[in-house]
């Protein structure tokens, strides 16, 4: 009897944990969660007709001369511009939740943390080449359904690291140290000089190499944010194409990464950014160290990303036992057997749910030179059965798979193939990223991020007929 007692009194003393976890969660969501007011503003603006877009770096924010060139920002102009001819006339509003070297997982998680305030319309995706080996734990029962178990969770981290931040899938803000004026001034001197005199040849990179190191002791302490941006530029101008890969390219990224060790404690364990790049360095380099500075900037109380733990899993994260339990902590798991294009599939699987439980309009997009056959094969049951890599799916003819649902717009970069040639392919694309992996595209010039913004225009454009009545149904459905 004394047993069965004890047991009884466990299961209340879980039970009253796990409630009082729920209320906990519930009061502490409440208090951060924008109102949807907050996030959608007047009245003019709840009438638009709101697409959030979920990606990574090749749909990310970019900017260049102060104006924000990504295709997203360019959608925005161009949907306005056609739809205002329109009677009524219908304006749009385009919400970009893309992040550089983010992935699928942690972009639907982002998504569905949002959701809520931003109540979307359209969800436009193109998702899946940042995939390796970090998948939601959507799968484990007991961590999906106990707020205690994933207290225990977190607890696994915060007892051996008492400094250590819960995963932030918000913005990082990048201000360390909070730079003064000084050091906004140099780092803009340092840029101006790389914009003026382009690298070009090992030559030019030596003359750069002596007139920073006497900028660099001419401000002293104030360098720190100035290295950061610069080493960042250098890693862009040695990514070009026709460059990468090159003597010239890896001289560039020693120089780059030399000087982001004379900042290491100051941003690289500081500044999300900073620490991204920092990793990308070393691994063109094929030189470890971006898991440790990882750990490193973690434990010492830097927020993580969802950036910084995609690529930390790209870099062997999934060998290290207290990693993994950060994965764990934050929802995600990371394994070094399921294959990319396994967890986009479960990602889009994930994604379905909430668009179909919304009633969102979801256009599932291709990279550029990309087939919307593999859209059409990772929205079909075929993906559960055989697992084609990202790589071997990309090129897949179109109609070869069947969505599950006729609800997909699926949207085309194709004629990024008839647009390109070998003698304008600067013109569209600033690195081809995607060749280290058999993918014949890279992140995308303003020209090449028109011509994204333009697909997509025409798609929506196309199939607004379409579009239009399952918007009319959605609003019938939530309005009072």
């Amino acid at each position: 009897m004394a047993f069965v007692a004890s047991i009884l009194g466990l299961a209340v003393v879980l039970g009253l944990a796990e409630i009082g976890f729920r209320v906990a969660h519930v009061l502490r969501a409440d208090s951060k969660a924008p109102t949807a007011d907050s996030e959608l503003g007047s009245s003019a603006e709840k009438s638009r007709i709101r697409i959030v877009v979920l990606g990574e770096s090749t749909s990310a924010p970019s900017f260049w001369q102060e104006r924000d060139i990504a295709w997203p920002e360019q959608l925005e102009s161009k949907l306005n511009q056609r739809f205002s001819k329109r009677l009524p006339p219908i304006s749009f509003r385009v919400i970009n939740l893309a992040r550089a070297a983010s992935s699928s997982p942690f972009q639907v998680a982002l998504f569905e943390h949002n959701v809520a305030a931003l109540q979307p319309d359209i969800l436009i995706s193109m998702l899946g080449v940042n995939d390796a080996r970090v998948h939601s734990m959507d799968g484990n029962f007991l961590y999906q359904n106990s707020y205690l178990v994933r207290f225990f969770y977190w607890a696994e981290v915060a007892w051996s690291c008492p400094q250590c931040h819960q995963l932030n899938l918000g913005e990082e803000k990048s201000n360390p140290n909070s730079f003064n004026q000084r050091s906004h001034d140099t780092s803009r001197e340092a840029l101006l000089k790389l914009s003026r005199e382009p690298i070009l040849s090992i030559e030019d990179l030596d003359r750069f190499r002596i007139w920073f190191s006497k900028l660099e002791s001419s401000v002293g302490d104030d360098q720190h944010l100035m290295n950061s941006q610069v080493a960042q530029r250098l890693f862009a101008i040695s990514q070009q194409p026709g460059l990468r890969g090159s003597v010239l390219s890896r001289s560039i990224l020693n120089e780059a990464k030399a000087i982001l060790d004379r900042s290491y404690r100051n941003v690289v364990l500081t500044d999300s950014s900073a620490l991204e790049h920092y990793c990308h360095i070393r691994t063109q380099l094929r030189e470890g160290g971006c898991v440790e500075a990882v750990k490193e900037a973690f434990r010492s109380g830097f927020r993580l990303t969802p950036q910084v733990l995609t690529i930390a899993a790209q870099e062997g994260a999934s060998e290290d036992e207290f990693l993994r339990k950060v994965y764990r902590s934050a929802g995600f798991e990371i394994s070094s057997e399921k294959i990319g294009g396994k967890i986009l599939t479960d990602s889009f699987r994930r994604l379905e749910a909430i668009v179909n439980q919304r009633g969102i309009v979801w256009m599932p997009m291709q990279y550029p030179t990309g087939s919307v056959g593999a859209l059409q094969y990772y929205l079909s049951n075929s993906a559960n059965e055989n697992s084609l890599t990202f790589r071997d799916s990309f090129d897949l003819p179109a109609g070869r798979y069947i969505p599950r649902s006729r609800d997909f717009i699926l949207i085309s970069n194709e004629n990024f193939k008839s647009h390109v040639t070998a003698k304008n392919e600067s013109d569209y694309f600033r690195d081809f990223f995607g060749r280290d992996r058999g993918l014949n595209f890279g992140h995308t010039t303003e020209k090449g991020h028109e011509l994204i913004a333009s697909n997509v225009a025409d798609q929506i454009e196309k199939s607004w007929p379409e579009i239009e009545p399952r918007l009319l149904e959605k609003t019938e459905k939530t309005s009072p």
